[in-house]
């Protein structure tokens, strides 16, 4: 084994959420994306759904978006590639400051580093996740999933307030054979700092759909 590698080994050792995302991670999060119950509709319009949930474990709510036509000519693999490429993310995001990687895991989960815009005169935002992502053919589905951690080797930045991504995450499904899909945009963060919980999920509710 190289030097690289047991640096690797010994890096994955010390925290859970640098091992790979398991089969159970990912069927967690399609059951939020496709579970009805508890959700509190917020927003409704042709192309969307927005739903909302409170929780005891946050004071921020989760916020989820389905949209069962709106992509109905677009392949789930485009999708997945579009929301992979953050050399394009500047095109339709426009709260995206930078990305980068600081570790790989494997083939299909890294930890990344993401910073974002917030309006004047919020602090700027940032986060350490890891990201993972899979396509799972028998079910015709592409599954993009990130989740928080905090590690000595990624401290907080001076210019940043380091937000917080519980769960956060795309399923893509196929439909029309394989022609389209159905997407489901889930989220729940902790922006951190001083924002009042109540403004973060009305600012959810009312500016998530354009996302």
């Amino acid at each position: 084994m190289t030097p690289n590698m047991n640096s690797s080994r010994k890096l994955e050792e010390q925290h859970p959420m640098l091992r790979p995302a398991t089969e159970g991670d990912y069927e967690a999060l399609r059951c939020l994306c496709e579970d009805k119950l508890g959700w509190e509709e917020t927003f409704v319009s042709p192309a969307c759904q927005v739903y909302s949930m409170s929780t005891p474990e946050s004071s921020v709510a989760r916020v989820k978006i389905v949209s069962e036509t709106f992509f109905k000519d677009v392949p789930a693999s485009l999708i997945f590639d579009v929301l992979m490429d953050f050399d394009y993310l500047t095109q339709w995001d426009k709260t995206y400051m930078g990305s980068q990687t600081l570790h790989v895991i494997d083939d299909s989960n890294r930890i990344n580093y993401y910073s974002a815009s917030l309006p004047f005169p919020l602090k700027c935002r940032d986060w350490v996740n890891r990201l993972s992502y899979a396509h799972f053919p028998e079910r015709k589905e592409w599954i993009i999933m990130n989740s928080s951690l905090r590690h000595e080797k990624w401290p907080e930045k001076e210019d940043f307030v380091r937000a917080n991504a519980i769960k956060s995450g795309f399923v893509i499904k196929e439909i029309n054979e394989g022609k389209g899909s159905r997407v489901y945009y889930f989220a729940h963060n902790e922006f951190k700092g001083w924002i009042p919980s109540w403004a973060v999920n009305f600012a959810q509710k009312k500016f998530t759909p354009q996302y």
